[in-house]
Parts: C-alpha cells; sequence; structure tokens
C-alpha cells in the first residue's frame, strides 16, 4: 500500500525529483523512504497553501451585509368571518380589498354590496375558494375552516374573543398583517386616547346601576346579560 501511495506522489508531484513519474510497476522506492518522500512532496505544498492564505484579504465580519429578510406576501383580496374585524380593515383604509363578508356583517354600509360567505357556524368554504382569497379572517374555533384552508395553501388569519385592551391589539396585528401598519397604529393609538379620556373623566364620578340588554326580541327580557353595580338578578315582568 505505502509503494502505491509512493508512486502516486511521484507521478503527481514529479518536480520534487526533477524527473518524469515512474510507473508503479517499474517503483524503485524503498519502503522506508515512501515516508520520506511524502513529506518532502507535501510539505512545499501545505506551504504554498498557507501563503496564499496569508496573501489574500479576508474582509472582517462585521463588513458583510445581513441577509435580506423576506418580504411580507401582499393581500389584496380578504374574506372575513369576524364582524368586527371587517370594521377593523375598513376603519384602516382596506376596505377596497375586501371581496367578502360574513352574514352578520352589517357596518359599514359598504359591506351590503358584498358576497355573503356565512357565518361561525355555518361557514361556505366552497364560496370563500372561489373568490379567490390570499387572505381568510376567521374564528379561532373554526378549526375546520383552518384546515380546509390549509389544504388549499390560503393563509388565515385568526380572530379570538378577548377584552377591551386586546382590541387595539388585534388592530395593529391586522395591519401589521396586510400591510398597514401606519393607519392601525394611528388608530390603535387613537382608540387608546380616548378610553383613557374617558376613564379619566369618570375615575371620581358616581356609577350608576347599569343593564345592558341583548335580544333579538324587542322589548323583550328574556336572555339578560347584566354589567354594573349589582350582581343581583333581574327577574323579568
Amino acid at each position: 500500500m505505502l509503494r502505491a501511495t509512493c508512486c502516486v506522489l511521484r507521478a503527481k508531484r514529479a518536480t520534487c525529483y526533477g524527473r518524469r513519474a515512474v510507473p508503479r510497476a517499474t517503483c524503485d522506492v524503498p519502503r522506508a523512504a515512501c515516508d520520506v518522500l511524502r513529506a518532502t512532496c507535501f510539505v512545499p505544498f501545505i506551504a504554498l497553501v498557507v501563503a496564499a492564505a496569508i496573501a489574500v484579504p479576508v474582509a472582517p465580519l462585521h463588513s458583510q451585509p445581513p441577509p435580506a429578510s423576506a418580504a411580507p406576501r401582499s393581500v389584496s383580496r380578504i374574506v372575513s368571518l369576524v364582524p368586527a374585524v371587517t370594521e377593523m380593515l375598513f376603519a384602516v383604509g382596506a376596505g377596497p380589498r375586501v371581496v367578502g363578508v360574513s352574514s352578520f356583517d352589517r357596518f359599514p354600509p359598504d359591506v351590503e354590496r358584498l358576497p355573503r360567505v356565512g357565518a361561525l357556524l355555518d361557514p361556505d368554504v366552497e364560496r370563500i375558494l372561489s373568490l379567490r382569497p390570499d387572505l381568510v379572517v376567521v374564528y379561532r374555533s373554526q378549526t375546520d375552516v383552518l384546515a380546509q384552508l390549509g389544504r388549499a395553501g390560503i393563509p388565515a388569519f385568526v380572530y379570538s374573543h378577548a377584552g377591551l385592551a386586546d382590541v387595539t391589539v388585534t388592530m395593529r396585528r391586522l395591519g401589521e398583517r396586510i400591510g398597514s401598519s401606519t393607519e392601525a397604529e394611528k388608530l390603535a393609538t387613537e382608540i387608546e386616547r380616548r378610553i383613557e379620556a374617558v376613564r379619566a373623566a369618570s375615575a371620581n364620578a358616581v356609577r350608576p346601576k347599569t343593564l345592558v340588554v341583548f335580544g333579538r326580541d324587542a322589548f323583550a327580557l328574556r336572555g339578560i346579560y347584566a354589567s354594573g353595580g349589582s350582581s343581583s338578578r333581574a327577574r323579568p315582568r
């Protein structure tokens, strides 16, 4: 094996001896001399590589430009199954990009001309896909819709019911997702300013008992949800 190595080294680096390479069959270099030959041939080669590495200037790491981040996917056709988010879209100036809304969207008036695609419990996925959206706003609980959109390769903006403080959080997230961060930030800041103004104005005021009634039947007291200064239940009369 060493004798074969010796021949290969001699063939590749015949200049070490100043003569032509010797064929393997006629290699007359003793086994003991192979190591010497190998060292003799490799030393100049290594020295050449080291010298070249020293001669070539290497730019410092901090001078390398940072890798460009991937640009967010543009959004031009939005379908919203969440009325609250639909209002946000129009409020930040993205109304012209909305191509479909839920069955319960009523505001702003512009939504009346848009196709209806169902709602929380009865989303019409086929109808949604026919509108060729590049973003669909859905409730977090609509897991089946999310799965179908994922299979179709359509991104979704997931909305979760939350408290008052989360309204502006959602608005900022939405603005960032659709490329309207500046408009969303401006609107969210204004809403927060107004809320703080109301809190400051009513901080020392007497708080009356409040009753808020939600129902589909006018003047009916069935299914009452109350908020205010008392936890007692009102009895319908």
